[in-house]
């Protein structure tokens, strides 16, 4: 008897906890409507945290997370796993996993880490809009020119670079969702996991998760060519090997857009490249020089009302850069992109200064988000003078 006493209250403190998770998430929630939240943190030994429209990380009112707070926000988070696999790899001890969760009919992108300093856990929730934004409303400069080229492009490559929360994918997704209203194609994209759901429209939309349809990026590919697609989308370039195959099926036809983890056109060409043995590289710099189509390197970043807005970098491979790539000029290829702005090309730090003259962003933002600064600082000065403090 004493056991069965012991036992129900146990499993009314359950109960109750998993109730207070869900009036957390209730709080979340109502947040993500208010805010305009992007990102949930949730770590033991903090409260939650969410970043906010100006790219502002701010506290939730709410204890500290525990360990068996986050246990079961852990569990109550699986609970609503888009795919099985990520669900076992999870319990089967993965130290870090990604996978789409919906938790109240809102979709979430949730990376879940485990860490190996404190061995304790963290989930970091990213919010997917249902709908896909209109590519010409991101801000992306010189919109005109990139379309352009989409428009003419039949085979090739095409990157859209910059670091975690940068918005690589939404990007991405614009970009697909404008071929799929205007254009009769054929698109597989190979995503982990798939974020934006499409609809096909014009063109036939077939999306695959990585380890859940196919076993991995390099994999996904090869079956893609088989299945006779005009455009296949690789959601990360990871390794060597899914870079190749991604080469090799933009040489033979098929546009290939991808994105990658770089902060500048030149790292994206260093970074491609830097994926190979020596022996091996000039290869690679030949393949790349012929198959780049267009980089976009893009940084999201604060602005003076309080929300955020792209800062970017756009080269198109023309002549020269194609020089560049196979002659190993990685020194050269800033100018290169400077050189030919007239075609629409833009290095990140004149897209800064543009954004500072049009009361966008302040100084002290745009040279914490340059990649040379010093070089921002010296065209800040010759227009104003003097740097702000």
């Amino acid at each position: 008897m004493k056991e069965l006493d012991e036992f129900t209250r146990n499993l009314g403190r359950e109960d109750q906890k998993i109730a207070e998770i869900e009036k957390l998430f209730d709080v979340v929630l109502e947040n993500i409507d208010k805010e305009s939240v992007s990102d949930i943190y949730f770590q033991e030994g903090l409260p939650p945290i969410m970043r906010v429209k100006n790219g502002d990380l701010v506290y939730i009112e709410h204890d500290i997370i525990n360990k068996e707070t986050i246990q079961l926000i852990l569990s109550q988070i699986l609970n609503q796993a888009v795919y099985g696999k990520e669900y076992s790899t999870v319990k089967s001890g993965k130290r870090e996993v990604d996978l789409m969760v919906t938790i109240r009919l809102k979709r979430f992108r949730a990376n879940i880490t485990s860490f190996h300093s404190n061995e304790k856990i963290g989930i970091f929730l990213r919010y997917i809009k249902e709908d896909i934004p209109d590519l010409t409303t991101l801000g992306i400069p010189n919109i005109n020119s990139i379309l352009e080229r989409i428009r003419n492009i039949s085979g090739g490559l095409i990157l859209v670079c910059g670091p975690t929360g940068s918005g690589k994918s939404t990007t991405l997704a614009s970009i697909i969702e404008y071929i799929n209203q205007n254009y009769n194609k054929h698109i597989i994209t190979l995503e982990d996991p798939i974020e934006y759901l499409f609809k096909s429209k014009r063109s036939i939309i077939t999306q695959k998760q990585v380890y859940a349809d196919t076993e991995s990026f390099a994999h996904g590919l090869r079956e893609a060519l088989r299945e006779d697609p005009d455009i296949i989308v690789v959601g990360e370039m990871r390794d060597a090997e899914t870079i190749t195959t991604a080469l090799q099926a933009s040489e033979t036809g098929h546009t290939v857009f991808a994105t990658l983890h770089t902060s500048s056109t030149a790292q994206t060409i260093e970074r491609v490249v830097n994926a190979f043995q020596e022996a091996k590289q000039q290869e690679i710099r030949v393949a790349m020089a012929f198959a780049l189509k267009v980089i976009i390197v893009q940084r999201l970043i604060p602005t003076i009302k309080k929300s955020r807005t792209l800062a970017c970098e756009i080269a198109f491979n023309d002549k020269n850069l194609e020089n560049n790539i196979l002659r190993n000029q990685i020194n050269q290829i800033e100018n290169t992109v400077y050189m030919g702005k007239q075609s629409g090309m833009l290095l990140l730090n004149h897209h800064l200064m543009q954004l500072i003259k049009d009361g966008v962003v302040s100084q002290k933002v745009a040279l914490a988000y340059s990649y040379k600064s010093e070089e921002l600082k010296n065209e800040i000065r010759k227009v104003y003078g003097e740097i702000e403090e």
